[in-house]
């Protein structure tokens, strides 16, 4: 059984668009590294496209590579500044976002992120807050 995900809508029909827009006159690219669980947990049933699930070592590979190759993670309220400047000051930055606010974020990504003195920006659908369902 598929499932419509809107997520999947606004980056093909929005914000890969928008991007294109926004980097037509600028050679500056950041790379936005988008994760939605930090988990162990099995997908073997799910279609591949839907899958969601970074096991935490993986993860952890991610971050430390980043670290190890002298990446700055920067925030998405700072993207402006940075896509207004030039291209080589961009060059080793990436943005680290994670969809849906699953627990193990705070269990899982936190720690390596805080390791690596690293920062995300986490996109809670507001729907669900305060609600246990």
């Amino acid at each position: 059984m598929t499932h419509f995900r809107l997520d999947r809508l606004f980056t093909l029909f929005f914000f890969t668009p928008l991007l294109r827009v926004v980097n037509s006159n600028k050679g500056t690219k950041i790379p936005i590294l988008m994760y939605h669980s930090i988990s162990n947990d099995n997908e073997n049933t799910v279609h591949p496209y839907y899958r969601i699930n970074t096991s935490p070592e993986i993860f952890r590979q991610h971050m430390q590579y980043l670290h190890e190759n002298n990446y700055s993670i920067v925030s998405l309220h700072d993207i402006k500044e940075l896509l207004d400047q030039s291209s080589v000051t961009a060059k080793k930055c990436v943005i680290i976002t994670f969809d849906d606010g699953y627990l193990d974020f705070y269990t899982e990504a936190f720690p390596i992120l805080q390791k690596y003195g690293f920062t995300a920006t986490v996109f809670l659908p507001t729907a669900f807050i305060n609600n246990p369902t």
